[in-house]
C-alpha cells in the first residue's frame, strides 16, 4: 500500500515538474520587464517649413519584454558635423502608409511582443513669439495675394506676388530658420515614457550634399508667391535621403 502511495506521489511530482518546465519560458517572458527595440526604414524624407527643419521617418517599435510599455514622446537629437545641434519633436504620424494627413502623435501602450510601425513627422518646436511673428507675416502675404487675384488677376501662367516689404521679411525669416546646410549628420532617436524616462535610444548617420542643401534653400524663391506660406508648394518640397549607418 505504501509502495502504491509512493508511486502515485512520484508520478504526480514528476508530472508537476514537467508542467512547470514547459510553462516556465512563458511565465518568464510574461514577467520580464518591458524593453523597447527600435528599427527604422533605410530612407527618410527631409523638408522644412519656411526654413524650419522637418524630417519624416518610418519607425518600428517592438516591446521585446513581457510587461507593457507606455510611450509618451518620440524625439530626434540632430548633430551636424559633430558641432551644431538642434532637436526635432515627433508631432504626428501616418495611420496608413498612403494617408494624406498626419494624425497627432499621442501616448500609446505596447504590450509584450507587440509592434508599432508608422511614419512619424518630426518638426522644430517654435516658441510663441516666433509663432506670432510668422502668423502676422502669413496673414499679410495671404491677404495681399488674394486681393490681387480678386481685383487685379495676373496673366495666364503668372502668379500674384506679395508686397516687397513682406517678401523681404519672409525671406529673412526663412534664412534665420534654415538649418539643412550640407554636411555629415548624426541623428539620435530618443523614445521616452512616463515622467520623461528614456525607454530607448538608437542613432543613425546621413550625408546632406551641397546640391541637396541648395535645392532646399531654393524654395525661398517660392515664398513671394505664397507657396509654402498659405498655398501648397508648386513643386516637391523635400528630398529623400539614404541612411549611411
Amino acid at each position: 500500500m505504501a509502495m502504491i502511495s509512493d508511486l502515485q506521489f512520484w508520478t504526480v511530482f514528476i508530472s508537476g515538474c514537467a508542467l512547470l518546465v514547459s510553462v516556465f519560458p512563458h511565465l518568464k517572458a510574461r514577467f520580464k520587464k518591458g524593453k523597447l527595440k527600435i528599427d527604422k526604414y533605410r530612407t527618410f524624407f527631409i523638408t522644412h517649413r519656411v526654413g524650419s527643419p522637418s524630417l519624416n521617418l518610418h519607425l518600428i517599435f517592438k516591446n521585446v519584454g513581457g510587461a507593457p510599455l507606455s510611450v509618451h514622446e518620440v524625439n530626434l537629437e540632430v548633430t551636424k558635423d559633430k558641432v551644431d545641434k538642434f532637436n526635432l519633436i515627433g508631432n504626428g504620424y501616418l495611420i496608413e502608409p498612403n494617408a494624406q494627413y498626419f494624425t497627432i502623435l499621442t501616448p500609446f501602450e505596447l504590450k509584450g511582443s507587440e509592434t508599432w510601425s508608422h511614419t512619424i513627422s518630426f518638426n522644430e518646436l517654435w516658441k510663441r513669439k516666433k509663432q506670432h511673428k510668422y502668423r502676422e507675416l502669413e496673414s499679410r502675404i495671404r491677404d495681399h495675394i488674394q486681393g490681387q487675384v480678386r481685383f487685379n488677376p495676373p496673366e495666364p501662367g503668372e502668379f500674384a506676388v506679395a508686397k516687397t516689404e513682406d517678401i523681404i521679411s519672409i525671406s529673412k525669416f526663412f534664412e534665420e530658420n534654415f538649418l539643412w546646410e550640407s554636411g555629415e549628420y548624426e541623428v539620435a532617436i530618443v523614445v521616452k515614457g512616463e515622467d520623461g524616462k528614456e525607454l530607448a535610444r538608437e542613432s543613425f548617420m546621413f550625408t546632406l550634399f551641397e546640391s541637396e542643401s541648395d535645392e532646399l534653400l531654393s524654395y525661398k524663391e517660392d515664398l513671394k508667391f505664397g507657396f509654402g506660406v498659405h498655398l501648397v508648394p508648386n513643386r516637391i518640397h523635400g528630398i529623400n535621403i539614404d541612411v549611411t549607418q
